[in-house]
Formats: C-alpha cells, structure tokens, sequence
C-alpha cells in the first residue's frame, strides 16, 4: 500500500461509498439520495448506517490500520445497508436483502470484522454505579445507577423486591 494521506484515504472511501450505492440502486431499480459520508466513530465499530439520519459512518482509527481490508469489505457491508432500506424499510439488518446487496456488490456476507485492533483505543464509557442499603439479612446493599442515585437523593422512594424496605 502506498503511504496515503488522511484526506486521501477519506476521499477514496467517500467516492467508493458513492459509487457503490449508486451502481445499487441502478442495478435494484431503486431511487434515494445518496448517504452522506462520516468519519466519526471510535472504538470497536468499524461502521455504521444511520438510516434516520441517511448516512455512514466510519471509523478512522480502524482504516487507518486495515485500509486495504477496510475498502474491500466495510464499504460495500455499510453501503449495502444503505441500498437493503431502499428495497425494503422493514428488512433485518443481516437479512435476505442485504445479503443481495453483498452478492450483488462482490463481496462476502459476513457481520463482523476481524481487523486487527491493538493500538485503537476502546471507548466504551463506564456507567457509574452507587451503593444503597435495604433490611435485607443477605446482600443488603444494591447498586444503582446515576439517575437512580440522584432521584433517592432528592427524595424519591425505591424499595427492595425482597424485603420491600425502602433503600437509603
């Protein structure tokens, strides 16, 4: 692979994301605009259609260490789900029409990538938990989350399934 710059490398996975759903809804005689082209995910996910919003989304960390893999299967898998709404709105993510789309596009139906992720940092958040007691003889203290947390703050009342104390 030549050394490409991250314009580069957006801009050839832009105009294939174009293309791709351009051949596609010509070849399933559909009609769409075509999604709009994001670099915006972190963590584990290579991609993403967001149909309510028509556009893909794309994971730059993870392209830049498996571009060439990433050009050859994450765009056409994100473009397919693109053109699988167009035939039809109801249709599974993963189901016999994007699994057309895949067919159509040349590549293998697969769900989930197996690119190599050391050095691209995981962002799943950490939900923030909070202790509270009830009467319970066993395990009486129960762990809440934050919204909970603040509502028992503010005066709400929780109770325990098993001892129907209220938790402080």
């Amino acid at each position: 692979m030549e050394n490409l710059t991250t314009l580069q490398m957006k801009k050839e996975i832009t105009s294939l994301t174009e293309k791709l759903f351009l051949e596609g809804i010509d070849h399933f005689n559909l009609q769409g605009k075509t999604p709009q082209v994001r670099f915006d995910i972190r963590g584990n996910t290579a991609g993403q259609f967001r149909r309510s919003e028509n556009a893909i989304r794309y994971n730059f960390g993870i392209i830049e260490q498996n571009y060439e893999k990433f050009l050859a299967r994450t765009v056409a898998h994100e473009t397919a789900h693109a053109i699988q709404y167009k035939i039809s709105y109801s249709a599974k993510p993963h189901g016999l029409e994007w699994k057309r789309v895949m067919r159509f596009f040349g590549v293998p139906s697969t769900r989930c990538h197996n690119y190599d992720m050391s050095g691209i940092s995981s962002t799943r958040r950490t939900i923030q938990k909070f202790p509270h007691k009830c009467t319970c003889k066993e395990n009486n203290i129960h762990m809440v989350g934050k919204k909970v947390h603040t509502k028992i703050q503010m005066g709400a009342k929780y109770t325990c399934r098993k001892c129907r104390s209220i938790l402080k």
